[in-house]
């Protein structure tokens, strides 16, 4: 098999930056025939390494990962963490709450023509003020009250089934149903005073 580019991106816990790290892995003949190294192409052959960010806004950013992280590489425990201020954040902002998508791509040149680029799309989920939000919320129901705690729990199971739903959109690209939800979310956070998680 040829080579296959797998990579993964996580929130930072700060809300302000992801981690990146390059899962394609070094070419093994039982584990891992897609990966870096003979037969296939090798990490020195990358000639350009591209991460091309495009917010929920459809702000499109491209960071050379060759030259700022030395990528491609077949370490899968090698990771990088990637500012806000890399794809149009200020220093000082948090990453709102958003889909992102990530394309991977990396040109490679053998010294042979022709050169070819492979890359890799995934999508994520940048959740972090709307869960911070959340999982605040029963901090603040009074739970020996029942009568006066029920609409606080309401609100706390509305906002937890629709976080694991939007999740669950984000996780396979349905970016119209997460937004949908997210607004709802947000909303639900915004009556009941979250609005510190987006300090």
């Amino acid at each position: 098999m040829s080579l296959s580019l797998k990579f993964s991106v996580c929130e930072t816990s700060d809300c302000k930056s992801f981690v990146f790290t390059e899962l394609t892995g070094a070419y093994n003949s039982v584990t891992n025939t897609t990966g870096w190294g003979s037969p296939n192409p090798a990490t020195t052959d990358a000639q350009s390494v591209t991460l091309k960010i495009t917010r929920g806004d459809g702000q499109i950013f491209n960071i050379d990962m060759k030259t700022l992280y030395s990528y491609p590489s077949s370490n899968t425990t090698y990771s990088v963490i990637i500012p806000q201020t890399s794809f149009g954040y200020s220093s000082s902002q948090k990453i709102p709450d958003q889909i992102m998508t990530f394309q991977y791509s990396v040109t490679i040149n053998t010294g042979t023509p022709p050169i070819y680029t492979i890359s890799q799309t995934i999508y994520h989920a940048f959740n972090c003020q709307i869960k911070c939000c959340i999982f605040s919320m029963p901090l603040n129901i009074d739970w020996g009250c029942q009568s006066c705690a029920s609409e606080s729990i309401d609100n706390f199971l509305q906002a937890y089934a629709l976080y694991h739903s939007m999740l669950a959109n984000a996780s396979v690209g349905n970016i119209t149903q997460y937004n949908n939800e997210l607004n709802q979310l947000q909303k639900i956070c915004n009556g009941v005073g979250c609005k510190n998680c987006a300090n």
